[in-house]
């Protein structure tokens, strides 16, 4: 495997809110900046960590048998908490799917409907 990327951590749209959120310390790499902005960027990443951990900003949810969490992967940043084993067993599945494909399936279905005529689209 050799997974790579360059972008920015958080992604800001023409009007200048947040459209992503692109943070994994697992595959973090030498960040290539220039020492002047590093200097501002490493301070920034650390508090912005920080952040991430702050009870005010968290949201928990515990999903009960049979539930399920589905969520925009580059608008959240993501986590679960430790799982004591002795608590029961788990069984977790997760999936990822394209957003491309996702939004081409949505105007898909939204012609299709306004071709048909129905108010609402039908998944």
């Amino acid at each position: 495997m050799d997974m790579r990327a360059r972008q920015t951590v958080i992604v800001l749209g023409s009007d200048g809110e947040v459209e992503g959120v692109t943070i994994s310390q697992h595959m973090s790499d030498v960040f290539d900046l220039d020492q002047h902005l590093l200097d501002k960027y490493y301070p920034a990443f650390r508090r912005f960590g920080a952040m991430l951990r702050d009870p005010k900003y968290l949201i928990s949810i515990k999903l009960a048998p049979g539930e399920c969490a589905v969520f925009d992967n580059q608008r959240i940043v993501h986590a679960r908490t430790a799982f004591d084993p002795t608590s029961g067993a788990r069984h977790l599945r997760g999936c990822y799917t394209d957003r491309g494909e996702l939004r081409s399936r949505y105007r898909v279905a939204m012609r299709e409907a306004d071709a048909s005529g129905e108010k609402e689209v039908r998944t």
